[in-house]
């Protein structure tokens, strides 16, 4: 999860599969803005973490987040521009791919 910049956050819930929420991410979350990792692992999950990551454990074997940009002041052409750069920073990648490149599909809805 980036940090938020000035006028642009990330705000999103993280749920496990069938959407009960675990924690609030982002700018409006546990976070508080200032950017973390989060993951998510199995019950009594006793492998190797990503340091001072937010640690979350579902009670189902799958879990997602839906995120969202926030933007001060409503959205101009370059506001936009911004929290799509912003949310592109997002990457998502299996634990064991923690450290390498993780390469994040990202699809303009």
């Amino acid at each position: 999860m980036p940090a938020s910049v000035e006028g642009i956050g990330i705000f999103g819930t993280v749920t496990d599969a069938w959407q009960r929420p675990l924690d609030d991410v982002g700018s409006k979350g546990r976070d508080r803005g200032l950017g973390a990792k989060c993951s998510l692992v199995p019950a009594n999950y006793d492998g190797p973490l990503l340091r001072n990551a937010l640690v979350y454990e579902p009670e189902t074997n799958f879990g997602f987040s839906v995120l969202r940009p926030i933007i001060a002041g409503g959205p101009t052409e370059e506001n936009l521009a911004e929290a799509t750069a912003l949310t592109k920073q997002i990457k998502v990648y299996p634990l064991s791919e923690a450290g390498g490149e993780a390469a994040t599909n990202y699809v303009d809805v």
